[in-house]
């Protein structure tokens, strides 16, 4: 018959399992949204698109003498994110973010969960046989109370000035 212990290792096996791929589903995600709703330095200085083509080198390869065109109406680099590309609670509260915006603010916060997932999973997983499983529970688990504190705490506190706002244009 198995400990208790055994069995919490147990439970702490599938955890982990399931947390990281979680947690990969989650970064993949946030990832692709990255990419995809990035735009090429080009469209950002200037709205014409010019004809200007990046050449390799101005001799051409060994068995040509034609220039190589590196890209026409491509820019080399990718703007992920800008100075001014951050989501405020406010934002959140009152429905102004975007649908991405909220998507990664929630990828953001699985992120965190997973983490903490993956910590009290392996404390778990180690608790059979070394005492120090417990600091891997109980720890992350305090850190990880605080921050959804702190997350619970800046929410109801942009309700509260959402609700000001609506309130102040509504008597004027």
């Amino acid at each position: 018959m198995q400990t208790d212990f055994e069995i919490l290792a147990h439970v702490g096996n599938y955890l982990m399992a399931t947390s990281w791929i979680v947690l990969i589903l989650d970064l993949s995600a946030m990832a692709i949204y990255t990419i995809r709703s990035g735009s090429r330095d080009s469209e950002k200085q200037d709205s014409g698109s010019t004809a200007k083509a990046i050449l390799a080198s101005s001799a051409g390869t060994s068995t040509t003498s034609r220039p190589i065109v590196a890209g026409t109406y491509r820019s080399r680099k990718k703007i992920l994110v800008q100075a001014s590309g951050f989501v405020t609670d406010d934002a959140l509260v009152d429905g102004t973010a975007t649908l991405g915006q909220r998507m990664m603010v929630r990828g953001i916060k699985l992120w965190f969960a997973c983490m903490w997932l993956i910590m009290v999973s392996g404390g778990l997983w180690m608790l059979p046989n070394n005492i120090l499983g417990v600091i891997l529970i109980v720890g992350p688990s305090i850190w990880f109370s605080m921050v959804v504190r702190v997350w619970h705490r800046d929410y109801r506190a942009a309700q509260r000035r959402v609700e000001q706002r609506k309130a102040t244009t509504q008597t004027s």
